[in-house]
């Protein structure tokens, strides 16, 4: 008996964690030759790391094109057993108690499963204000959905990875 239940548990645990690799944090890298730029994306920025819990992510993206311009994007990235409805208004994040509001580009949505909805919003963004909300102690964005908005409190973990992406990937 007790080898089925620890036969079983190594079973749950190996597919936790294989279902989790998908949605491990990553850099995704793309190349259009075509419109003449490079474009660096974080995946899976995000607070938990648990794939049964609900997921928030905060990925960063930068588009360099061939003339030197660069174009910075905030994904939002949010996974819920309802729809959300991401609305197009502006994402609003307070950084200690500063309040940065990022103009909505765009938005996607993918259903996963019976219980499992995946949204995503697009935010044009500017180095500096990148630069400062990843200096506060404190950062909370505000989202706005079809009925109301959710508050979502990043740690610093997500702010880190955006240094480090920034480092790499922003010369």
């Amino acid at each position: 008996m007790k080898n089925k239940i620890f036969i079983l548990t190594l079973i749950i645990i190996l597919f936790t964690g294989c279902s989790e690799l998908t949605r491990a944090y990553h850099v995704k890298t793309y190349i259009d030759e075509f419109e003449n730029y490079e474009e660096y994306q974080q995946k899976y920025n995000r607070n938990d790391f648990l794939s049964f819990m609900k997921m928030d992510a905060l990925d960063l993206r930068i588009r360099k094109y061939s003339d030197g311009t660069k174009v910075y994007c905030i994904i939002v990235y949010v996974e819920r057993s309802e729809w959300f409805f991401i609305q197009q208004v502006s994402l609003e994040i307070k950084a200690d108690n500063r309040i940065f509001k990022f103009p909505f580009l765009a938005q996607k949505s993918n259903v996963f499963s019976t219980n499992k909805v995946r949204e995503w919003g697009y935010y044009k963004a500017d180095i500096e204000s990148i630069n400062k909300i990843m200096e506060a102690e404190k950062v909370v964005g505000k989202l706005y959905g079809h009925n109301g908005f959710i508050v979502i409190e990043y740690h610093s973990v997500v702010f880190e990875r955006w240094r480090k992406f920034l480092e790499e990937y922003d010369k």
